[in-house]
């Protein structure tokens, strides 16, 4: 089995997405990303759903920066 994290805490999930954690929790919030709650406060993201939306945040700009240069 692999050393690699599974679960990512609010602080590396924001880091993989280069967004502040403030911005993550938002989206949290308004049900954009998916998570686990421990405890009452504290909350997991998992590695693969945050990189889903890593490749959807290049997709996204990849495609707006293709429709800026026209």
């Amino acid at each position: 089995m692999s050393n690699e994290t599974i679960a990512l805490s609010t602080i590396e999930a924001a880091r993989e997405l280069r967004v502040h954690p403030n911005t993550l929790l938002r989206w949290v919030a308004q049900g954009k990303v998916p998570y686990v709650r421990l405890g009452g406060r504290k909350l997991l993201f998992s590695r693969s759903e945050i990189s889903k939306l890593v490749a959807g945040q290049l997709s996204q700009t990849t495609t707006a920066d293709t429709k800026n240069q026209d």
